[in-house]
């Protein structure tokens, strides 16, 4: 029995078939932004390459952003669209929840910041808080909860604001902008194999894109 873990990134939409009892990757693919309309066609290659159907999906896993919304959007359709006809269960995981787990990150000093556009950023601090902020606010953000480490590729944004605090940071990956398939895959698999077996999914579920909105964060 497979699994299909799917997530949109800032350059593409990533997708993998996965073996529900053992998590193993069975293959991977993915399509451009710009082919985002071969998306089903894409998944139905890869299934037919390693002889397998749309049948043998048992779950879904997508990661629900947040992401850039156009392909975030298509992700999120398209996912429930299979669960729907399949009538199979499926999981959305916060894709900064995710990416911070891959890098372990439980202290509440390190941030997940991600570039939102407009000089916005997705951040996500452990156990502390997640969601939206400025570029006006996030030095502050950032001295207030006395963040050491950022991780992500809201970096070479907000290098030049806190070139002159007194402060030294660990920049860490910043080109990274989404969490790999095995991590989501990881995140989500044990809730998703219980709903498997107690199946729970009688009736379609549906998930929907996360993409946080402004916030107060002070």
């Amino acid at each position: 029995m497979i699994i299909l873990a799917i997530q949109s990134t800032y350059t593409s939409i990533e997708f993998g078939l996965y073996r529900h009892d053992t998590n193993a990757p069975v293959a991977s693919s993915s399509v451009s932004k710009a082919e985002t309309a071969k998306l089903l066609e894409r998944i139905n290659t890869i299934l037919h390459t390693n002889s397998l159907a749309i049948q043998d999906i048992v779950g879904c896993i997508v990661n629900q952003g947040p992401a850039p919304f156009t392909t975030l959007r298509t992700v999120i359709a398209t996912v429930n669209g299979i669960a729907a006809v399949r009538r199979i269960p499926i999981l959305g995981i916060n894709g900064l929840a995710a990416l911070n787990e891959e890098y372990s990150l439980h202290q509440k000093n390190n941030i997940i910041l991600l570039n939102a556009f407009a000089n916005d950023f997705y951040f996500y601090i452990n156990t502390v808080q997640n969601g939206i902020c400025s570029l006006d606010t996030i030095k502050e953000l950032i001295q207030k909860h006395h963040i050491v480490s950022i991780i992500g590729n809201g970096i070479p944004l907000i290098k030049h604001v806190l070139h002159n605090t007194n402060n030294h940071y660990q920049y860490i990956d910043p080109e990274k902008g989404t969490c790999s398939l095995d991590t989501l895959v990881k995140s989500g698999m044990q809730q998703i194999t219980t709903q498997i077996l107690k199946q729970k999914f009688v009736e379609p579920a549906y998930v929907a894109p996360l993409y946080y909105k402004e916030i107060n964060i002070f």
